[in-house]
């Protein structure tokens, strides 16, 4: 198949399906269901541009956040908040709330949302952060502390 070369302006001229079989290697068969010829879609051309236009001329760049990811960054603002300082504390934090079953989390839960003690507020947001959730909210929520993390140092 000899290259065309396009010493115009104007665009090339998709080849007929004649053509197509004339100029096939051995190795390609053609389906008895193809069209005589491939319909030019220039519509989006003028489209393409203005999205690369509106691309370039914005000034204004911004760090994407994914919407689940959006979601859980209040959360995420109150883990890092509330973070314990010591190790030992996150480590016991961490013994407490895998060792309690589900239902004895939310016994836990409900009794610390009750109290008015400051410590135990804060307490039941780590309740409430180890309750189950999906893999999807979790790979998020992990997302989210990492972002806070790095804002806040």
């Amino acid at each position: 198949m000899t290259d065309q070369v396009n010493t115009t302006n104007k665009p090339l001229r998709t080849p007929s399906l004649r053509e197509l079989k004339c100029n096939r290697p051995e190795n390609v068969e053609i389906l008895p269901t193809a069209q005589p010829r491939q319909v030019a879609q220039h519509y989006n051309r003028h489209a393409r541009a203005e999205r690369h236009a509106l691309r370039e001329a914005s000034s204004e760049r911004f760090n994407f956040i994914h919407p689940h990811v959006r979601a859980q960054m209040d959360r995420a603002r109150r883990i890092a908040a509330n973070r314990p300082a010591s190790a030992r504390d996150r480590l016991l934090d961490a013994i407490v709330l895998t060792v309690l079953t589900q239902e004895q989390r939310e016994k836990l839960a409900l009794l610390l949302a009750c109290s008015e003690s400051e410590t135990a507020r804060d307490a039941s947001e780590l309740v409430e952060i180890a309750m189950p959730m999906s893999i999807g909210d979790e790979y998020s929520l992990r997302a989210a502390l990492e972002m806070v993390v790095d804002e806040s140092d």
